[in-house]
């Protein structure tokens, strides 16, 4: 057999993973024999999404990016820990994943949505204030239709879209305090204004962008 190193280009890549900054994947070598590759366009392929080594309870991970095993052998990646876009996953693969396959890698890969369906709406509020003269406050966000993303991906400042105004106001740090709480941390002494902020797709578990919440300064 043959031993490639492949650089696989794809002009419209499918993203498997909920959160694209939230994952850990393990390298592993593909036999350009193995089962798992469909014929598609005259070339065989292992498609992003498909359980590896099989959809039952062997499963150890999912094959993270689609790769090309038609001149050889090829080394690609398999999912080990993350979040995955269940809908995008199994249409990118063909298939269906298994309650075993599912079971066999709960503690480290997590299927989206959680336990069923989840809200089409993402709705922050606060019931935080702030004051003309207060020195680098910050703000309490809570979160209706979904809950927050885990870990960095609900903590990263740009995934979420902030527009200062007047206010002399920065963003420092994303605190996530819980599926449904963040504190925002601010930078600056503020002066009166009005300080807006949205929650992109990446910072919760529906990928549906909230509304923009805005807090008056005065």
């Amino acid at each position: 057999m043959t031993m490639e190193s492949v650089t696989n280009s794809y002009a419209n890549k499918v993203e498997i993973l909920q959160f694209p900054d939230d994952y850990v994947a393990r390298p592993q070598f593909f036999d350009e024999q193995s089962t798992l590759a469909v014929k598609e366009n005259g070339r065989y392929i292992i498609k992003a999404g498909t359980p590896f080594p099989s959809n039952d309870a062997n499963c150890t991970g999912i094959v993270l990016n689609d790769l090309d095993v038609t001149n050889g052998d090829a080394n690609g990646a398999v999912l080990v820990r993350g979040h995955i876009n269940t809908e995008r996953a199994e249409a990118n693969f063909g298939g269906t994943y298994t309650t075993n396959c599912k079971n066999a890698v709960k503690n480290a890969i997590f299927f989206y949505p959680l336990g069923g369906t989840v809200a089409d709406t993402t709705v922050i509020s606060t019931k935080s204030t702030i004051a003309v003269g207060a020195v680098n406050p910050s703000i309490i966000i809570d979160l209706e239709g979904t809950d927050f993303a885990p870990k960095q991906a609900s903590a990263k400042a740009s995934n979420y879209t902030v527009t200062p105004g007047d206010t002399a106001l920065t963003v420092d740090t994303i605190e996530r305090l819980g599926d449904k709480k963040i504190r925002v941390n601010l930078t600056g002494t503020a002066v009166a204004g009005t300080f807006k902020i949205q929650a992109k797709a990446n910072a919760v578990v529906n990928a549906t962008q909230s509304n923009e919440l805005t807090l008056t300064i005065a």
